[in-house]
């Protein structure tokens, strides 16, 4: 059971991202924007924002200070006199450096309050009573906070980030007692690394390391899932995310395939070019084609047929230009049984020499993941089963 209503359809829902000049607020305003959302992206370089209203037609900008009080409220306000609401407010704004008590900045860790938990408080100053008004009238109404795993207990050179985003957990998870209630989501989200212009200062080898467009993938998706707070991913328990498998893999080519299935939504199946060549072949039990329009073809009547479809990949075997993927495929059908199903596969992949698929060949078995899921067709599987087995 969802804790948060769930986000069916992005289209028209005016999202406010603060903090979306870079990293995980830029992807994710990207990803809404390729879904039908009307995205306002916030951040203090206004270069860099009149950039992104060029590059996604339809979204706005409005550049801001989060540590301004004042310019945070105002920037609301322009917002709702432009639309008249606001569908989801996301607060991804950060500053981190690393520090260790050694090496103690009062400046930098002051610096660091101010705008991952401070400029957090002048959101909610700016947003919650217009959150409430339309919760009342029985429109969408949600408040999303980017926190971090460096959040759940202290960890090394954390000194001044880690303080700050136990707080945004605090909050949201107080937030979400009091909103609740009203009809207003809430959700904080928890990532664990992700590659970007602030990971970029660490100098150790960050564990589960994930692109921007993933985690904006998984971010999108927990929303549309009405995911319960807190959301998170990936958190560590002997070295393996709670949710999946690490692949066992440290081949770039097929780490960055993987990276892709994972996060493929909709909007991305215009991209598959990307992952496979020009001629590549695919077969599954019920298609076997030859070119990436084919295979886009595939892609797209599966996202117009299913709710919410994605890859969980669990191992990568990889020889050579061949590579072994074992998976789950996790859909709710539109029709018949509306509870989450999974199907379980494989993939034979053969890589071409820039590392794109050539080969693609899918294996699972038809009767027993598929056909016993239909109210009718599964009933008759189910009961020659039991025929057979007597």
């Amino acid at each position: 059971m969802p804790l948060n209503p769930p986000i069916r359809d992005w289209k028209g829902r005016v999202v406010w991202m603060v903090g979306a000049s870079t990293g995980i607020g830029r992807a994710t305003a990207e990803r809404l924007h390729a879904a039908g959302a009307t995205v306002v992206a916030s951040a203090r370089n206004a270069q860099i924002l009149d950039e992104f209203v060029k590059r996604h037609p339809g979204s706005e900008a409005i550049a801001l200070d989060a540590t301004d009080r004042e310019a945070m409220r105002g920037a609301a306000a322009q917002l709702v006199a432009r639309h008249g609401r606001i569908g989801l407010a996301c607060y991804c704004a950060g500053h981190y450096r690393a520090m260790r008590a050694t090496d103690f900045d009062l400046d930098d860790a002051l610096r660091h309050q101010q705008v991952n938990y401070v400029g957090a408080l002048h959101l909610l100053d700016a947003v919650l009573p217009q959150l409430i008004v339309q919760a009342k009238r029985g429109e969408p109404a949600h408040l999303s906070l980017v926190s971090s795993v460096a959040g759940y207990r202290g960890l090394p050179k954390s000194l001044a980030y880690g303080p700050t985003k136990a707080a945004l957990i605090n909050l949201a998870e107080t937030l979400y007692l009091d909103l609740q209630p009203l009809g207003v989501g809430v959700s904080v989200i928890n990532p664990g690394f992700v590659e970007t212009p602030l990971t970029a200062q660490n100098e150790f080898t960050m564990p589960a390391l994930i692109s921007t467009d993933r985690a904006a993938a998984e971010i999108v998706r927990g929303w549309e899932r009405g995911h319960e707070l807190p959301q998170r991913w990936p958190v560590l328990r002997g070295g393996a995310p709670l949710d999946r498998v690490v692949t066992k893999t440290t081949d770039a080519r097929v780490q960055r395939i993987v990276e892709r299935f994972e996060a493929l939504a909709a909007a991305d199946v215009a991209r598959l070019g990307e992952i496979y060549t020009p001629d590549a072949r695919f077969k599954d039990p019920f298609n076997e084609v030859r070119g990436v329009p084919a295979i886009e073809r595939i892609f797209d009547h599966m996202f117009a047929t299913l709710d919410g479809p994605r890859f969980v990949i669990h191992d990568a075997v990889v020889q050579g230009d061949q590579c072994f993927l074992t998976w789950d495929f996790l859909f709710r059908m539109r029709r018949y049984d509306r509870r989450e199903q999974r199907v379980r596969g494989a993939s034979h992949l053969v890589l071409a020499a820039d590392g794109r698929i050539a080969v693609h060949r899918d294996y699972w078995d038809v009767a027993e993941e598929l056909y016993e899921k239909l109210p009718v067709v599964g009933s008759l599987m189910r009961w020659l089963k039991r025929r057979a087995g007597s």
